[in-house]
């Protein structure tokens, strides 16, 4: 039923586009543009989790850059959108996705005029495709990320985004 949010269990939502992500507890997938799906937490709906699917000309991440400059543009290009105050990379990792694939992982930090964000990201490309498990967590205006309940929820939006894999073709 388009439009319509659903209520999921902790356990995987599975892609026609050729991945999974784990859905947490009582999250909801709601339809959004542009996403092929967007988990909402529904006692915090600014925390969300989006993946999105996109050709690209590339086969592999690696061709695309290191761990280290991929993060570089990311920041870069955070800090060029309108209203962005600051923006900071606070970690990145890579490791080994489905079938030897590498996955870059990132969390850092954006101040804009909107408010303070977290925000975790996790980038694979396979066959000509590029995979984005994004996530963010607005912060609360006076106590920022460190508000009650926000590393529990953080935790939880992050644990989501880092679960994104890929499905081998069968």
């Amino acid at each position: 039923m388009p439009g319509a949010a659903r209520r999921c269990a902790a356990e995987p939502f599975q892609s026609s586009k050729g991945y999974t992500i784990e859905v947490p507890e009582g999250w909801e997938i709601k339809d959004k543009a542009g996403a092929d799906i967007l988990l909402v937490n529904p006692s915090r709906s600014s925390t969300t989790v989006g993946v999105t699917v996109s050709p690209v000309r590339i086969n592999t991440l690696k061709s695309f850059g290191t761990t280290d400059e991929v993060g570089e543009r990311l920041i870069a290009a955070e800090r060029a959108k309108d209203g962005t105050l600051g923006a900071e990379l606070l970690s990145s990792g890579s490791r080994q996705g489905t079938g030897g694939v590498p996955v870059y992982d990132y969390t850092y930090a954006v101040d804009s005029t909107r408010g303070l964000k977290r925000i975790s990201t996790t980038v694979t490309i396979a066959d000509r495709k590029l995979f984005i498990a994004n996530g963010q967590f607005k912060c609360d205006k006076e106590r920022g990320c460190d508000a009650e309940g926000a590393a529990e929820a953080i935790e939880q939006m992050t644990a989501a985004v880092r679960s994104l894999a890929l499905v081998a073709p069968s």
